[in-house]
């Protein structure tokens, strides 16, 4: 099927990020339909028992995807597990900016505040919140579990 240049290259781009090969790509023009509840469905490219997400064009050449509820459930799940590993690098680092006498320690010290501001606020995301707020609220609250530098120094001069 020849698609306009644009298309194309667009096309392109979606089957290299997607790991296959245009030409193994189902491709599916989407047409106006007898009313405004039907749509007529043209299969362009690949074939209709395709695993695959389909890619869907319209008549004004907008992209669309369809995919199995499954496949869409896995990318969920998937970026829920990002976001919350991506979550966790971010308050591992910031614990040990500030010289965590024992990691560990403040790491549940962390979780458990972190625990009780999602049931305390269950309309703001956890994901969102503010760790140098956090760690600060804990240093303060618990100054046992870090290092303190102006200690360390005054120490070190003695």
């Amino acid at each position: 099927m020849a698609y306009p240049e644009h298309l194309k290259n667009h096309l392109r781009q979606i089957a290299e990020k997607m790991g296959i090969d245009i030409s193994e790509m189902t491709i599916v023009k989407m047409s106006p339909g007898t009313d405004e509840r039907h749509k007529d469905l043209e299969l362009l490219q690949g074939s209709w028992l395709e695993e695959r997400p389909w890619i869907i064009l319209d008549d004004h050449d907008h992209i669309y995807t369809l995919t199995t509820i499954e496949s869409l459930s896995q990318m969920v799940r998937f970026l829920t597990s990002a976001q919350s590993e991506n979550f966790q690098l971010k308050l591992e680092k910031a614990i040990w900016q500030r010289l965590p006498v024992d990691f560990h320690d403040v790491w549940e010290v962390a979780m458990d505040r972190i625990r009780t501001l999602a049931q305390s606020r269950p309309e703001s995301t956890v994901v969102n919140l503010d760790l140098d707020w956090l760690l600060n609220e804990i240093k303060q609250k618990y100054p046992n579990l870090f290092y303190h530098i102006d200690q360390i120094m005054a120490h070190t001069k003695e």
